[in-house]
């Protein structure tokens, strides 16, 4: 089954760039991959996880020493920060010196090929449309998150993002999910912001 699962890298997601990455960096590929795809084997195993075909996996400690931290700590001094395009839009990040040195939780976003090809997104992104539909992949890497503890809300632009229709899921959010989920992202990303090159 493993063998099976072939990947592609969604176009946001930076991490195993050599440079102008945002948020975790992926150091050692190999072990990296050969744990997401251990991940995607085991999560399938269970038919009821398989429905949405987006997964949110969380990967083995043994795996921590294969990223950097993707967020440090918030700081008030406007030189710790740089300016990077995130999907489109110009953000501010902390510089990656300020990362948080130990990762405590890392995870890793990926869907299928045909969940991403339907993602609504993919409306505004046909370049990315045509190039998952030329490949060969079944699953795709939406997003890897190493930060310093095992929280991951999602940040809040995404969340705002994902309301506005960015994603099929969120339509079928109750009120209370949606508010819980603003209240961690709201106290999350208070204190921690993403780093970046």
């Amino acid at each position: 089954m493993e063998q099976d699962i072939r990947f592609e890298i969604a176009d946001i997601v930076t991490a195993f760039q050599k440079d102008g990455v945002i948020g975790a960096r992926v150091v050692d590929c190999d072990r990296f991959m050969e744990g997401v795809r251990a991940a995607v084997a085991r999560h399938e195993a269970k038919a009821d996880q398989r429905m949405s075909g987006e997964y949110f996996l969380p990967l083995r400690r043994d795996l921590f020493d294969t990223v950097t931290c993707g967020v440090g700590e918030r700081s008030k001094n406007e030189d710790d920060y740089v300016v990077r395009i995130d999907q489109g839009q110009a953000r501010a990040f902390l510089k990656r010196d300020f990362a948080a040195g130990v990762v405590g939780g890392l995870a890793c976003v990926v869907y299928t090929r045909q969940a991403y090809l339907s993602n609504p997104e993919m409306e505004h992104k046909p370049e990315e449309a045509t190039r998952i539909s030329a490949s060969d992949c079944t699953h795709v890497i939406v997003a890897v998150l190493a930060r310093p503890n095992e929280e991951f809300p999602l940040p809040i632009w995404t969340l705002v993002h994902s309301l506005a229709g960015g994603n099929e899921r969120a339509q079928f959010w109750l009120v209370n999910m949606i508010r819980e989920k603003a209240r961690k992202s709201w106290e999350y990303w208070s204190k921690w912001v993403m780093v970046a090159d």
